[in-house]
């Protein structure tokens, strides 16, 4: 049901059959709403995801289940960076989390989840300047069962 009703239909001071079951609708929506925010103070602490440092966290209070959350900066400003670092966190607590990255492909950001996993840096891997290092084929193979397995 939609809180989108007009005005109108209860300032007015006609009413007509409609304007009976549209105030219905709303007083029955502006219940359900009122009672989902009550169950959601109700929700157990463990329920909602937190995030893996302690003064982020308190700030945001935590990440309620079935949201989504957006992290919006400018070009540069370490985003990438930031949600690399706390999707690297979350897995490491066996966390589930869904990345959509808007300006990095999804095969760079695959090779720098792995990279940070595997302590490497994303950048020497993907310039290829760690193709000429004596361990290369054992970076290769543990990058491409990084990039499968989560």
């Amino acid at each position: 049901m939609s809180m989108d009703l007009p005005r109108a239909a209860f300032a007015s001071g006609t009413t007509s059959p409609d304007d009976d079951d549209t105030e219905a609708e709303a007083i029955e929506a502006a219940h359900e709403q009122a009672y989902g925010a009550y169950m959601d103070l109700k929700r157990p602490e463990s329920d909602y995801l937190h995030l893996p440092w302690p003064s982020v966290d308190t700030l945001i209070g935590g990440i309620q289940p079935g949201t989504v959350g957006l992290v919006v900066a400018g070009s540069g400003q370490g985003k990438t960076s930031f949600l690399m670092s706390m999707t690297h966190l979350l897995l490491n607590r066996e966390r589930c989390v869904y990345y959509l990255g808007l300006e990095t492909t999804p095969p760079v950001l695959r090779t720098q989840l792995a990279c940070l996993r595997l302590n490497l840096h994303p950048g020497d891997v993907l310039s290829g300047k760690l193709k000429g290092h004596p361990a290369w084929a054992d970076y290769r193979k543990a990058l491409k069962l990084q990039r499968r397995h989560k």
